[in-house]
């Protein structure tokens, strides 16, 4: 497997092919791009900047950055950092239910008025956002914020109609 170069004491490892291929694929990726309806979930996503009037506001982008340290202490077998990453799971499945329950209480309202049919407004330019997050929490997070940006769009939709 090892070869000496004559020329040198350097080692030089030859490759094995694997299963006839010399090479190795590379990593993987993929694009995933999120459509934000409202200016609301627009600013979950980015957050704002902490000024002398103003604090700070984590957006989506922010807490995916985060979840990537947890989620890396975690792979390293630190108790506080599994800890945590539970109890932020488990905060986001509540309120990705608890939007749920109320985005389908609405709807219910809007849908029951006889002779009316309401159709959930949408944005006329929605806008689509690239997002990439290296573990699952950052995507959890994506998909509660997409949640609350459909939850948006009917109150602003009852709210027109009265």
């Amino acid at each position: 497997m090892e070869d000496m170069n004559e020329d040198s004491d350097l080692v030089v490892e030859k490759k094995q092919p694997i299963n006839g291929f010399f090479d190795e694929p590379g990593g993987l990726r993929n694009n995933t791009r999120m459509m934000i309806q409202t200016r609301q979930a627009q600013k979950l996503v980015t957050g704002r900047k902490r000024t002398r009037e103003v604090s700070a506001i984590i957006g989506l982008m922010d807490f995916g950055r985060r979840m990537k340290l947890l989620w890396l202490s975690a792979e390293a077998d630190d108790p506080y950092a599994d800890w945590y990453l539970l109890q932020i799971e488990n905060s986001i499945k509540e309120a990705r239910i608890l939007i749920n329950e109320k985005k389908s209480w609405l709807d219910d309202v809007l849908n029951t008025m006889d002779g009316i049919e309401v159709e959930i407004a949408q944005s006329l330019k929605p806008i689509n956002i690239s997002i990439y997050f290296q573990n699952p929490m950052g995507y959890m997070g994506a998909y509660l914020v997409k949640d609350y940006d459909s939850l948006a769009c009917s109150v602003f939709t009852a709210r027109h109609i009265g």
